[in-house]
């Protein structure tokens, strides 16, 4: 630094001292993060700018894997109608004796009605942003956000929507496969068991239940917590010899007797596929609902109660409000109930009067528990009142498991398009943006519900069960 001054300036002259030192700074890279503070030779720094923003976003186009397994068929109509054939007839009595009268007979046929549900959401980038040099074009980088998290939106619907609970929802794979004709349904309880300690053999059980009903299943789809589950299943069937050194496998499939159900690449974990775990409140705090009034529990016996006998102990509930611009807050303080074998849990929510919901989350606790996770969604009645019997048919922190019938000649599973994934752009009023809608119209078929399944209340790490 020294022989810098010496270099630029006489050490023996007074005048200028000042704007030595401003040189010497100039020339000086230093240290910072600020980019306002940065003067002199640090402005002068290269930095890394490329012309394109660096994703770190969670979900891609990719990641959707159910929107982008399921054909796409367009309609033409808000409500889409078709026949359903559920049977030929009867196949054990059909003979007679020569000369005889026939048997009269016929197919079965129902009639399925899908209502097209309107997936929206508003963006805009301002004027400024449009005329400034930025890394990336503003408006597409906003489209591309905008489009992503359409097709996220879409693809949780698949799984989770409940047109009961969100009336602008339209209903998933699991409500769907719920609401089949109990006859026909394939599903599959853990009662709260993890997939190691239930064993490998309901894959082939949910395979040959669903091939009875004359379907192929050939691809599950889960949420990610499941995913080391399902390998640590299969590695703790493989052998290998003394000399062999090959690395752990990490499996994508698993062979039955009636088929093999893939779960790498275009199925299996799916990061729109959630557990039922504990709830938070969110949303648009002007538009979601308010908490429940009031929350009351009682416990008496039950016809067709699944409270067994190391069932019986004290349970806490606490219930979340829900619409389609939110979730509010828990019932404070939460309600217990002491809950014997055969009981069944009788729950009467009173809602918010001014901004009730258009259903409920109820959480529960495990037996002797004080924390709650989700257990089911119901709902909201007509009538002044709410009314819920738990039974434990579904229990409160586990998870599920999608089984579908994907190669047949006719598609069984369908996105029907009202209106294929579109922009609107719309007009600046007294503002300077451009402002544009984004827009996916449809709802999802299952048309063939029976060639699919489902199996529930699985434990998984993190649970009230596990």
């Amino acid at each position: 630094m020294d022989k810098i001054k010496e270099f630029f300036f006489d050490s023996g002259s007074e005048t200028g001292y000042g704007s030595e030192e401003m040189l010497i700074k100039a020339l000086s890279a230093g240290y910072g993060t600020n980019a306002a503070e940065f003067t002199g030779g640090r402005a002068l720094i290269p930095e890394d700018c490329e012309t394109t923003m660096v994703n770190a976003m969670r979900e891609q186009h990719e990641d959707c894997k159910i929107m982008n397994t399921f054909k796409k068929a367009p309609v033409k109509a808000t409500v889409h109608e078709y026949n359903r054939r559920t049977g030929t007839g009867d196949i054990d009595f059909g003979t007679t004796e020569e000369g005889g009268v026939s048997q009269e007979d016929g197919q079965a046929i129902e009639r399925i009605t899908r209502n097209v549900k309107y997936i929206q959401q508003y963006r805009e980038v301002t004027e400024q942003m449009n005329v400034v040099d930025t890394f990336e074009n503003a408006f597409e980088s906003e489209k591309l956000a905008g489009t992503l998290n359409i097709l996220k939106i879409a693809e949780r619907l698949c799984i989770h929507g409940d047109s009961d609970v969100i009336p602008t929802e339209f209903d998933g794979m699991i409500k769907q496969i719920k609401k089949t004709n109990p006859a026909r349904r394939n599903i599959i309880d853990f009662r709260g068991q993890t997939i190691q300690t239930r064993g490998e053999k309901f894959f082939s059980e949910m395979v040959r239940s669903i091939s009875e009903q004359g379907g192929e299943a050939n691809k599950i789809f889960f949420p990610l917590i499941l995913s080391d589950d399902i390998q640590e299943l299969c590695k703790d069937r493989v052998r290998f010899g003394a000399n062999d050194n090959r690395m752990t496998p990490v499996f994508d499939s698993y062979p039955t007797p009636l088929g093999t159900l893939k779960f790498g690449e275009d199925a299996g974990p799916d990061k729109m596929f959630r557990v039922r775990g504990p709830i938070a409140s969110k949303g648009d705090p002007l538009q979601k609902p308010n908490a429940p009034q009031s929350v009351t529990v009682s416990a008496a016996s039950a016809a067709g109660s699944l409270f067994l006998a190391g069932d019986a102990g004290n349970y806490t509930y606490t219930v979340y409000a829900i619409n389609k611009y939110g979730i509010s807050d828990g019932t404070s303080p939460a309600a217990a109930v002491a809950v014997a074998a055969g009981n069944g849990v009788t729950i009467t929510i009173t809602p918010d009067s001014t901004k009730p919901g258009t259903g409920f989350i109820i959480c529960r606790s495990a037996k002797g528990g004080n924390a709650v996770m989700e257990m089911v969604r119901v709902t909201k009645s007509q009538s002044a009142t709410t009314v819920y019997v738990d039974i434990n048919e579904d229990l409160p922190g586990t998870t599920d498991m999608i089984f579908i019938t994907e190669k047949k000649l006719q598609a069984v599973a369908e996105f029907y398009q009202l209106l294929p994934m579109r922009l609107y752009r719309m007009n600046p009023v007294n503002r300077l943006v451009t402002p544009f809608i984004l827009a996916l119209w449809g709802v999802l078929d299952l048309k063939v519900p029976e060639w699919c399944g489902l199996t529930k209340n699985i434990a998984y790490q993190g649970g009230l069960y596990a």
